[in-house]
């Protein structure tokens, strides 16, 4: 068995949307708040990163578009509400010290995230990067990177109580995208009969991204917010590698759940000793109906259906 630890950091540009009475605030009126943008944040080794090229398109009470993104901070004043923002454009990361030279990443959120204006409060969203690695092409565990597992969870069919929250009914034949990011993470191999990499993460950060995931955003993330997970990517003997599926538990305070089954084999590197090596790799329930359900209190009863166009990094 071996044993590493992962430090890691996956860039995140934290969208503020501050309402009412906070300090900090440009107030507009009385219901009116702003949101902000800043569009530099600090990565590893004390780099600061900007992000060029990019547009936003803000949607809810007040409908924003921003193509200028050229100031550090983008200050837009919104009316108290729920909203949505998308970022769209040809944008890249640059390191500060080094303008005009595009940094290597990707964008692991959600495209579409939601957020909500009110007073007396700050929300903050993320739109996260993951920086390109720079592990061994053998073990791969030298890494400066975070790790996540992404997709869009495509909801069949849902149930709950008639007198309970419509949250999950809401959200029957609608796709819904998702990520679970994390900066640490302990990968171990293993070998019970199968050569197995075994990754238990550090603490998580989940967005559900699209229109229609406000309800997510403000009832189900939370519960997850601070979670470990832990999941397999196993070689098999045909040279392929299964990825084992995730199950998620959310925090006693809010009991969400989380399932996941193991996905069909897929190609994937292997290293010297035959073990899957850390780094990218895709998965797809959808041969597998109801293969992924979000359960929740019995108010809120559950959700099932598959995930497409999933996605995932060990490191």
């Amino acid at each position: 068995m071996r044993m590493s630890n992962i430090g890691a950091c996956v860039l995140a540009l934290v969208v503020v949307a501050c309402g009412g009475a906070v300090e900090t605030e440009t107030q507009t009126s009385e219901t009116g708040g702003t949101l902000q943008l800043p569009l530099t944040t600090p990565g590893p080794e004390n780099k600061t990163y900007r992000l060029v090229g990019a547009s936003f398109n803000i949607t809810g009470p007040e409908t924003v578009a921003i193509t200028d993104t050229s100031a550090d901070t983008l200050n837009v004043p919104l009316e108290v509400g729920d909203y949505a923002i998308e970022i769209g454009g040809t944008y890249h990361l640059e390191r500060a010290d080094e303008p005009g030279k595009p940094v290597s990443a990707q964008l692991i959120s959600p495209t579409t995230l939601t957020f909500a204006v009110t007073k007396a409060t700050t929300t903050q969203v993320r739109f996260q990067f993951k920086l390109a690695g720079s592990g061994t092409a053998d073990v791969g565990f030298s890494v400066d990177n975070g790790g996540f597992i992404s997709g869009t969870f495509h909801v069949d069919h849902a149930s709950a109580p008639p007198d309970g929250s419509p949250l999950f009914t809401s959200l029957v034949n609608k796709d819904i995208p998702f990520t679970l990011s994390y900066s640490t993470a302990t990968i171990t191999k293993e070998d019970y009969g199968a050569k197995t990499l075994s990754v238990l993460t550090g603490p998580i950060f989940v967005q559900f991204g699209g229109v229609d995931s406000a309800g997510l955003t403000r009832d189900v993330a939370p519960a997850f917010n601070g979670q470990q997970l832990a999941f397999q990517l196993r070689a098999e003997p045909d040279g392929r590698v299964t990825f084992s599926g995730i199950q998620l538990y959310g925090s006693p305070e809010r009991r969400f759940d989380l399932h996941v089954q193991m996905g069909a084999p897929f190609t994937a590197p292997l290293d010297s000793e035959g073990y899957p090596l850390p780094g990218l790799f895709q998965f797809s329930t959808t041969n597998y109906p109801s293969s992924a359900r979000l359960m929740g209190p019995p108010a809120y009863g559950d959700a099932m259906g598959w995930v497409v166009d999933g996605k995932g990094a060990s490191n």
